[in-house]
């Protein structure tokens, strides 16, 4: 009896680890996000034409933010696939669009609802590429 007393205070509650599972996949997915920018930021500098392949680059960078940010929630979480993906990508697309919000000098248009869908899509497709990926043992 005393060990399922002690077992159950080192236990994480449910929200607690759902939260936390929240947060690390967001922190996980803008870390990514910000390699791949940085990483296509020295590539831009050293090219002549710049502005052709800015919002392309960019938009690549959201798409492995987000499919990491979905994989890594996916994992975290009991369960797995879209709704997980879908349910890990909020926090992140909110630090997204205020990152784009302060970098764009309070001007969104139609490519910052672009790129919000493709976070969407992409975190999706990481909870589900999470869901069927078979585990070694």
């Amino acid at each position: 009896m005393q060990k399922k007393l002690s077992n159950r205070k080192n236990e994480i509650s449910l929200p607690v680890k759902t939260i936390l599972s929240f947060f690390l996949s967001t922190l996980f997915g803008t870390v990514s996000s910000l390699l791949v920018s940085f990483l296509f930021s020295f590539i831009l500098s050293n090219s002549a034409e710049i502005s052709d392949y800015t919002f392309v680059y960019l938009i690549f960078s959201f798409i492995i933010g987000g499919f990491v940010c979905g994989f890594s929630g996916s994992s975290m979480l009991q369960f797995k696939g879209l709704i997980s993906g879908l349910m890990c990508c909020v926090p992140y697309t909110i630090v997204m669009y205020i990152l784009m919000f302060i970098f764009s000098n309070g001007k969104l248009n139609a490519s910052s609802l672009l790129s919000v869908l493709v976070i969407v899509v992409s975190s999706s497709i990481g909870g589900i590429t999470n869901a069927n990926i078979k585990r070694r043992k």
